[in-house]
Order: structure tokens, then sequence, then C-alpha cells
């Protein structure tokens, strides 16, 4: 009988394991803005992992069609609202308005990416 117990217990704590995620993290894309002409998309996407966590905003940029990798097409992390895309020519504009940023690159591919706050984006 101990043994159909301690069977009964391993088998309830592999149900509880095996139903856990690795990247718990939902990933919803709010807005996205496609290049003038029409190589790439740039997506903001709110991104939540749980109580514990505080939720951040990433941006991802993709060449149109493909796929999005979360993780690979990240170019930059914020905490805080992103006021906005847009594009000029071959160069993307990020409004971050007062997020605070924590990753932001400024070249991805052939894309030169520009971010301004609520003060400089007068543009």
């Amino acid at each position: 009988m101990r043994r159909l117990d301690g069977l009964v217990v391993i088998a309830a704590i592999s149900a509880v394991v095996g139903g856990c995620e690795l990247n718990p993290c939902d990933h919803v894309i709010r807005t996205s803005a496609t290049s003038p002409d029409g190589a790439y998309t740039a997506y903001v996407v709110d991104v939540g992992c749980g109580a514990t966590t505080k939720d951040v905003v990433w941006l991802d940029l993709t060449s149109s069609g493909a796929q999005i990798d979360f993780e690979k097409d990240r170019f930059a992390v914020f905490e805080g609202d992103i006021q906005g895309l847009k594009w000029h020519g071959d160069q993307l504009i990020v409004d971050y308005g007062s997020a605070r940023s924590s990753a932001m690159k400024t070249k991805l591919d052939e894309v030169e990416i520009s971010y301004v706050t609520d003060s400089t984006s007068s543009r």
C-alpha cells in the first residue's frame, strides 16, 4: 500500500511539473508599422510574465511576411507605454514617451532606428 501511495505522489508531482511551460510569458502584438518599401515590419509587443514580474514592451522587427520570433527579432525593451512607431524612408522612428528603456539597438539589418521622447517628438 505504501508503494502505491508513493507512486500516486510521484504521478501528481509529474503532472504539475509537466504542465508548467518553460516560457510562461504572454506576447500580444499591440500594433505594427510596415516600411514604405514594404520590406520590413516593426511590432509593438506587450509582454506579461505573471504577477511577480513587471509587464514590459518589446519592439520587434522582421522582414515583411516573415513569421515573428519574439526573442530573435527583438531590438528594444521598455517599461512603460510606447507612444508610436513611424517610418521615414528606411529609418524607423520610435517615440517612447516617458517609458524607461533597458535595451535599444540603433541598427538592425539595413534599418536605422532612432528614438525620441515626448520632449523631442516634434519632428
